[in-house]
C-alpha cells in the first residue's frame, strides 16, 4: 500500500495525487494508506469515520421538506428519489400509505441508498449542517459543481434528468453499432420478443459492477450490454 501524508481532514491527499473530498472515496485509492490523527490508517476507515459526522438522511430529509419550494424544486415525499437528477429506485422505497406516520415516513428515507452530498464542499468552508447537505444518487454527487456559491449548485441541480441521461447512453450506445435513434422502435420490438429473451437468458448477459461508481445502482445491466445483444440478434440470429 501507497502511504501519503494527508494535511488536515478535510482534504485527502493519496497517491497519483487524487484529491479525496467530503466523503467520496475513487476506488483506485481504496487500498491506500493516509496519515490521519498521528496514524496511517485506510481510506475505508477514514471515510466510514467522515460519513459518522453527518446526519442522518431523514434529518437531511426533515430540514429540507418543507424549504424545497425556495429553490423551486418538488420532491414527492412517498416516491424517495434523488434531489437532483429524479432517479427512483423502483417502488421499493415507496410510502405507501398515504396515512403513514411522520416517523415511518423518516424511518424509509433513511434506508434509501442516496448520499449525502455537500452543497459547499468541506474544503470551500461548508459545514456538516443538514442545510448544506442534499441528498442524491451516486451519479450526481460526482457530477454535481463544487463550488462556494450555492446558487450554482441549486442551478445545476434544477437541469438534471435522469431519464435523460438514460436516453443519451442508449444513443451512444446505438451509435457503437452504427445505429441511430431512428432503429430505436425495431430494437424495441426485438427486446420485448420472447425469442429474444429466451435467447438472452441463455447465459448470455451479466450485471456489472461500476468501476467509477456513476452508477445509481452498485451492481447494473449496462446500457450497451442489451443494445449490443439486441443488435447481435437482429443481424444473426432473427429469421
Amino acid at each position: 500500500m501507497a502511504k501519503t501524508k494527508v494535511e488536515g481532514e478535510s482534504n485527502l491527499i493519496l497517491n497519483r495525487d487524487v484529491l479525496i473530498d467530503n466523503d467520496l472515496c475513487l476506488s483506485e485509492a481504496k487500498n491506500s494508506l493516509v496519515l490521519f490523527r498521528n496514524q496511517y490508517i485506510s481510506v475505508n476507515k477514514v471515510m466510514k469515520y467522515k460519513q459518522s459526522d453527518l446526519p442522518a438522511k431523514s434529518e437531511i430529509f426533515s430540514y429540507w421538506h418543507d424549504k424545497f419550494h425556495e429553490i423551486n424544486l418538488f420532491i414527492d415525499w412517498g416516491e424517495p428519489s434523488c434531489w437532483a437528477c429524479g432517479f427512483h429506485y423502483n417502488a421499493k422505497y415507496d410510502i405507501n400509505n398515504v396515512d403513514a406516520a411522520w416517523e415511518n415516513i423518516l424511518k424509509l428515507w433513511d434506508k434509501i441508498p442516496l448520499q449525502r452530498c455537500h452543497i459547499v464542499p468541506r474544503s470551500l468552508g461548508g459545514t456538516n449542517n443538514p442545510n448544506n447537505l442534499f441528498l442524491m444518487c451516486k451519479e450526481c454527487h460526482d457530477l454535481a459543481p463544487n463550488t462556494n456559491i450555492p446558487d450554482i449548485f441549486y442551478e445545476w441541480i434544477s437541469t438534471q434528468n435522469h431519464l435523460k441521461r438514460e436516453m443519451k447512453k442508449i444513443q451512444e450506445s446505438l451509435e457503437s453499432f452504427n445505429l441511430s435513434l431512428n432503429n430505436m422502435i425495431e430494437i424495441e420490438q426485438v427486446i420485448k420478443s420472447e425469442d429474444f429473451n429466451t435467447w438472452v437468458k441463455e447465459g448470455r448477459i451479466g450485471l456489472h459492477f461500476p468501476q467509477n461508481r456513476y452508477a445509481s445502482r452498485s451492481w447494473r445491466l449496462t446500457t450497451s450490454t442489451y443494445v449490443g445483444l439486441a443488435v447481435y440478434y437482429m443481424r444473426n440470429i432473427k429469421q
